[in-house]
This record gives C-alpha cells, sequence and structure tokens, in this order.
C-alpha cells in the first residue's frame, strides 16, 4: 500500500501543501478520483507524516531556531519555505508568538 502513497507524492504534496486542502478533503480526492483504498484519517495522516515526511506546519521545536533567524537579520521579516512552498510571514509571527519562542530565546541571552 505505501508504493501508492509514494508514487503519487507530488500530486499528494500539492494538494495538501500548496492546494492547502484539508486531511479530510485530500483523502476524499484520493479515494474518489485517484482510486486510493478505503481507510481512515488517522492512516492518512501517519502515511503523510511518517512515510512521504509531508507536513503543513513547522513543528514546536523550530520555531525558536526561527525567531532568532529572524533576530540575527535585524526584525527583516524573511521568507519562510517548508518543503518548498512558502509559509506566510503573518502565521510564522503567530505561531512564534504562540510556542513561547520569543520568551525562551530571550532566556537563553540572560544567563
Amino acid at each position: 500500500m505505501d508504493d501508492i502513497f509514494t508514487q503519487n507524492r507530488p500530486l499528494i504534496k500539492r494538494l495538501y501543501q500548496e492546494e492547502r486542502k484539508s486531511l479530510k478533503q485530500l483523502k476524499e480526492i484520493l479515494e474518489s478520483e485517484h482510486k486510493f483504498p478505503e481507510s481512515s484519517l488517522a492512516f492518512y495522516e501517519t502515511k503523510l507524516r511518517d512515510l512521504l515526511g509531508v507536513r503543513k506546519k513547522f513543528k514546536r521545536e523550530d520555531w525558536p531556531v526561527i525567531y532568532q533567524h529572524h533576530l540575527n537579520s535585524n526584525k527583516k521579516n524573511t521568507a519562510l519555505y517548508l518543503d518548498g512552498v512558502k509559509f506566510p510571514w503573518r502565521k510564522a509571527w503567530k505561531e512564534i508568538r504562540r510556542s513561547g519562542a520569543r520568551e525562551a530565546t530571550i532566556g537563553e541571552y540572560m544567563d
């Protein structure tokens, strides 16, 4: 079953990352239009994450590094890319604040 996912990685990546389809929408498209076997959302989530390495979001531990890079670039809103897809700076800033990356970075330099 892994073969059908690996063979269709470009399609999956385009739909999920570039067109920003939800996991549920992706599952419905793949099963109805591309003859993927019917499976649970959890199954699709696992295949995307573990087999294909496809994701829409950065991990929580990525945000302190991204914020530090932002500080090192004189606070310029540099472009972020995840698997070749541009990640909007507006969303990045929201995630930096949500993750606590600003506080973690400040705390590291106060020691």
